[in-house]
């Protein structure tokens, strides 16, 4: 978290992240980890897309330790995969969490290293997760087991001590979290994208860019975090349609456009990952997952550039600055900027194209704006109506 009092100076507050190692195979560094810190044995957790992948399966051969794998995380975090990984333990006590997936599976590890914590093995206390304010370098004892990710995507989840876990009667995402509930160890192997489908993975680029632009249309960004926000963008801007571009020729995509993006992932949570708040776009994107099952990144792909447009008037020189990182010159129509970089993805720009029904709107609406990031857009939203006028904007 990053503050300033009242003559201007900067405090920052780190997280509990311990290290991110960046540009590596994992192969040659998760033993490396559970060696150094004696962990044994570990608990994996993955999704059932990923758990049968080549990737996969050549890194499980390189743990030294023995491990249980549960490999039925789901989209949205449901609260039932939590419980269902606690019970395939048994009365096995994990020293650590191996997280090896896009922002579900993260966000299945937070609440499942959370309840291990608390002795939770049943629904009914599930609620006990429920994010607290969230605290930072408070003082409390680390408990175990902690997590180390090896994210898949690039939705930034891992960057994070909040998550979300879908309520399985309600279908309600609720917020949890904890100042230790962030991965202890990130680990940025490019290769660990390679089996994410193409519109996954670039999808989930799009929504780093949402952290990196509604960062800077806060106008509280440090000095600290504004900078890597934009750096962030000009990263993705070069990045991204290069994917997209190796996906096109039937070819893989190179492995320096890969970690290059996974760079660009990592800036783009300065801001937020420290307490910077973002917007509607966000407020949106939960809503939407939820309530149709949109995944998050797609979200951002249609929602991203309408919200930059009705703020319009509240954040023109943040504007300025997302267009000329995207685009290379300073135009206040940022959301033109997005557009563009979104249609050269290939990727959804419409809700409509996403199945989403105008009927739909005023509950998506409704749930969004009772999400806690509608309340810190650059603009003030006074109503669910208001947020419904974003959302036709977007169909």
């Amino acid at each position: 978290m990053a503050q300033r009092d009242g003559a201007g100076e900067l405090k920052h507050y780190a997280n509990r992240i311990a290290r991110v190692i960046q540009n590596v195979d994992a192969r040659e560094v998760l033993p490396a980890i559970l060696e150094e810190e004696r962990l044994a044995p570990v608990l994996v957790l993955t999704s059932a897309s990923f758990k049968t992948s080549s990737y996969l399966v050549s890194l499980l051969a390189a743990v030294p330790v023995p491990f249980v794998i549960f490999g039925e995380c789901q989209p949205h975090s449901p609260a039932h995969c939590v419980i269902d990984a606690i019970a395939t333990l048994g009365d096995l006590q994990p020293d650590a969490i191996v997280a090896i997936g896009g922002g579900s599976v993260i966000d299945t590890a937070k609440a499942v290293s959370m309840a291990l914590w608390r002795d939770i093995k049943s629904p009914d206390r599930l609620s006990e997760l429920r994010s607290q304010p969230t605290r930072v370098n408070s003082g409390e004892g680390e408990p175990g087991p902690r997590i180390i990710a090896i994210p898949t995507t690039l939705s930034a989840a891992e960057l994070s001590p909040i998550g979300g876990m879908t309520n399985d009667v309600t279908l309600h995402k609720d917020v949890i979290g904890h100042e230790y509930a962030i991965p202890r160890s990130i680990i940025y192997d490019p290769r660990a994208l390679l089996d994410a489908p193409r519109s996954i993975l670039l999808g989930s680029g799009v929504k780093a860019i949402d952290h990196a632009a509604e960062t800077l249309c806060a106008g509280s960004a440090s000095g600290y975090a504004a900078p890597l926000a934009r750096q962030a963008l000009r990263l993705f801007a070069r990045a991204l349609p290069a994917i997209a571009s190796a996906y096109e020729a039937g070819r893989q995509p190179a492995r320096s456009d890969l970690a290059e993006a996974q760079l660009g992932c990592w800036m783009s949570m300065a801001g937020p990952a420290h307490g910077a708040p973002v917007g509607a776009s966000h407020a949106l994107g939960h809503a939407l997952g939820a309530i149709c099952g949109v995944a998050h990144g797609l979200t951002s792909c249609v929602t991203l550039a309408p919200v930059l447009r009705w703020n319009h008037d509240w954040c023109i020189s943040a504007k300025r600055e997302i267009s000329e990182a995207l685009d290379g010159h300073a135009d206040e129509r940022a959301e033109t900027s997005v557009a563009r970089l979104v249609g050269k993805l290939a990727l959804p720009t419409r809700l409509s194209e996403l199945g989403v029904t105008e009927a739909q709107l005023p509950v998506i609406a409704a749930y969004a704006f009772e999400d806690r990031n509608a309340a810190t857009n650059c603009r003030p939203i006074a109503s669910g109506q208001e947020m419904l006028e974003i959302l036709r904007e977007c169909l």
